[in-house]
């Protein structure tokens, strides 16, 4: 859910930073969000062959502290350039966040993929039914600028799920290893 949540409000929401921050016409924002996409883009042909040498916990783990990285270039550019600069950091930790937790939900179901992929679904739609709209109502009371700190907050969530998560399925591999030489 944090995933698709920081994806959907950053893409909904970037914009109007974009102008709010630096001045920028209407036409040059909407334009710095394709950085977002270009960012995700890359990364997704990059992450499949790297979680073969990379645990792809640590890889989704990674992925939330890149985006936090790319949300500070965002919230502190007082440019055009430097947010499109942070919109793709943004994208390149973005663009891992669905498909690895998906992947990691999918691998670690034992049999119920279906309910698996149900439950993710589910919370795939409220979060992009929930998160856009929350920050456009934080926007409303404190400003675009004041209201994306929530993205990091979302961030940080993600990272500790995520690393919580490696470490569980790290104690089952050695506990099926340890039932298999046992």
């Amino acid at each position: 859910m944090a995933a698709i949540a920081l994806e959907n409000a950053t893409t909904y929401w970037s914009t109007d930073l974009v102008i709010e921050r630096t001045g920028a016409d209407a036409g040059i924002s909407v334009a710095t969000t394709a950085g977002l996409v270009a960012g995700m883009t890359v990364v997704r042909f990059i992450v499949g062959p790297l979680s073969l040498r990379i645990p792809p916990a640590r890889i989704l783990a990674t992925s939330f502290l890149v985006a936090i990285a790319g949300w500070a270039v965002l919230w502190t550019a007082t440019t055009p350039a430097l947010a499109l600069v942070g919109l793709v950091i943004a994208g390149f930790g973005y663009g891992v966040q669905y498909p690895m937790s998906i992947a990691l939900l999918l691998a670690t179901a034992d049999g119920a993929t279906d309910a698996a992929q149900a439950r993710a679904t589910l919370g795939g739609g409220l979060a992009i039914g929930v998160a856009p709209f929350a920050l456009g109502a934080l926007a409303d009371a404190v400003g675009t600028y004041q209201a994306f700190v929530i993205v990091p907050v979302v961030a940080v969530v993600g990272f500790v799920m995520a690393a919580i998560g490696g470490r569980a399925l790290t104690r089952r591999a050695a506990e099926e290893a340890d039932a298999v030489v046992g």
